[in-house]
């Protein structure tokens, strides 16, 4: 820098003069690495670098690769493939049929109505099918009707009167069991009859308790084996049929029903009093003999 200073010269002008040099040097070895790879490919039959427009090599490789993959032809009949902007145009005009036509079959899956399985936090059944059941009929369901059930086995004993079950469906019999006291077959899950839309899927998919679809996953789009396998689907006949029969509801008489109830109440009566004993009993077991003797003398505590 000195040296160039005592020369009587610029040194920032003699070093962009330099590095104008270089970069004409490297571009033109550039260039001459390209012809050679032209000449090379021109050989072996492979297609003539576009130096002017790279994005048009990028596309006709992409457009081969759909082809060839999805078994879409991305080369539009008219268009050249040495131009750039078009060759781009017909490509983005490809993927957006290819993703439309995805997300038609996938809209197709959904339209299917009937039973789907949901996976929820354990013994929060309940608290799902409430929220779950807040989305029927609503705009954030696309207005689709849900029914939603909790399977539960009902306790021995459990039954409908004749009067309760007229007009009700065997699902709406099951779904009449009592969460206390009864047992769930499968905890951690929910059932859901309904028709399955995008709307009903994505307001599905935003609910915290909703932790996915228990039979296959959640996919939007995608053709391939494994993507296809994770479509939400319905619940499969042969289980459906098993837990409709291990929660099956028993019906009678009104008059069976109301000497049944009574039992259950007068049954319900006799524990509670005898855990009271029970309490008592234990409390009891702490007190002194004079204790226990001023109990008896006031009247509280039989001899």
């Amino acid at each position: 820098w000195l040296l160039l200073q005592t020369l009587g010269e610029n040194p920032a002008e003699v070093l962009k003069k330099k590095t104008l040099e270089k970069m004409v040097e490297m571009d033109k070895d550039k260039e001459a690495a390209a012809a050679r790879r032209d000449a090379r490919r021109d050989r072996q039959g492979g297609y003539k670098q576009v130096r002017d427009a790279p994005s048009a090599v990028v596309a006709r490789r992409r457009a081969r690769q759909l082809r060839n993959a999805d078994g879409i032809d991305a080369e539009v009949e008219g268009i050249d493939p040495e131009d750039a902007e078009a060759a781009a145009a017909a490509l983005k005009v490809t993927l957006e049929d290819r993703d439309m036509g995805r997300s038609s079959g996938m809209l197709t899956t959904m339209l299917d109505s009937g039973w789907y399985m949901l996976a929820v936090p354990e013994d929060r059944e309940e608290n799902a099918r409430v929220l779950i059941k807040a989305l029927s009929g609503t705009p954030a369901s696309g207005f689709a009707e849900l029914d939603v059930w909790v399977p539960r086995v009902p306790l021995p004993g459990f039954a409908v009167s004749e009067s309760e079950a007229r007009g009700k469906s065997p699902i709406q019999l099951m779904q009449m069991v009592p969460e206390e006291g009864s047992r769930k077959p499968f905890t951690g899950f929910v059932l859901v009859y309904m028709t399955l839309n995008d709307k009903l899927f994505e307001s599905l998919d935003s609910l915290y308790v909703v932790r996915g679809f228990a039979v296959a996953g959640q996919t939007k789009y995608g053709t391939t084996q494994k993507q296809t396998s994770n479509k939400p689907r319905l619940v499969p006949e042969k289980l459906m049929q098993n837990t409709m029969e291990i929660c099956t509801v028993v019906v009678v008489s009104d008059e069976e029903a109301a000497r049944r109830k009574k039992h259950a109440e007068k049954a319900a009566a006799t524990a509670a009093a005898e855990a009271a004993m029970g309490s008592i009993g234990d409390a009891g077991a702490s007190l002194s003999e004079e204790d226990m003797a001023v109990l008896r003398a006031s009247g509280d505590m039989e001899a």
